[in-house]
């Protein structure tokens, strides 16, 4: 068993990490993680980030090549400005590569159907150093 990352809780809580998926693209392999707390509707702080490692054992790192085992990495899919948008808490992810293009699959709270938990897609491009961006 490996430890692959690791997300410092606030006194009392519990670990707000969890949903890991390992994701190969190019020379790596990238470990997308969901960060803080779901299931709390429209409340809900949840995000998507990730690091990437040559080896899939690790050590995962973020784009400054911080280790997510210190709480580190790269913003993924995240509702800016929080509590601003239709779309609360996206996070618990999973991704495909389709034809010509690679997809992230995630949840969030529908805010205008009553905070409805709802399944997503969005397009994952990868920018010129190689790390992942949802289009949403």
């Amino acid at each position: 068993m490996w430890s692959l990352a690791y997300r410092p809780a606030p006194e009392g809580a519990d670990n707000p990490i969890e949903g890991g998926f390992i994701f190969r693209h190019g020379d790596y392999y990238y470990l997308f993680a969901s960060y803080d707390y779901c299931c709390r509707k429209l409340a809900s702080n949840y995000f998507v980030a990730c690091g990437r490692s040559k080896t899939v054992t690790g050590p995962y790192v973020d784009k400054e090549g911080k280790p997510m085992m210190e709480g580190a990495a790269k913003t993924v899919l995240i509702e800016r400005p929080r509590g601003g948008t239709r779309w609360h808490g996206p996070g618990h992810c999973g991704l495909f590569h389709d034809k010509d293009r690679d997809i992230i699959v995630y949840h969030a709270y529908d805010a205008e159907h009553d905070a409805a938990p709802t399944l997503r897609l969005a397009e994952l491009r990868w920018d010129a150093d190689g790390w992942p961006v949802a289009l949403t």
